[in-house]
């Protein structure tokens, strides 16, 4: 489902770069992402005040990532760019095992290899053309 969804919101960055600024998406993807959280906002567990404050800063850098991705989109056709998308496949893994001190999965073993096997195709492809 997230794949689907992730897929939707860069068709939508794409089409919404023809007639909005990188300002007014990043600022609609905010508005939409506060409205999904607000629904969660009674089954969620409180967090502490740590946890709190770095998921404050994943907000803030995520949203500065979102305004950089939407320059890149503006700037760049999508097929450029979609090396890139196979490398934001890695980094929550990464994070899980660096930051949160979870185990890798043996499927995780089996797809990074093709991952990062894609990621030079895709390199290598768009370096000819």
């Amino acid at each position: 489902m997230a794949t689907i969804q992730s897929a939707l919101a860069l068709i939508m960055v794409r089409s919404l770069n023809k007639t909005e600024g990188p300002g007014a998406i990043a600022l609609y993807l905010v508005l939409a992402s506060k409205i999904c959280g607000i629904a969660t906002l009674f089954s969620a567990v409180t967090p502490d005040l740590s946890t709190l404050g770095l998921l404050m800063l994943s907000d803030l850098f995520g949203g500065f990532g979102h305004f950089r991705m939407t320059l890149a989109f503006r700037y760049a056709e999508a097929s450029r760019l979609a090396p890139f998308e196979y490398v934001a496949l890695l980094w929550p893994v990464l994070a899980d095992v660096f930051i949160f001190r979870l185990e890798l999965l043996s499927a995780f073993l089996l797809a990074a290899p093709l991952i990062l096997i894609g990621l030079a195709i895709a390199s290598a492809e768009k370096s000819k053309g």
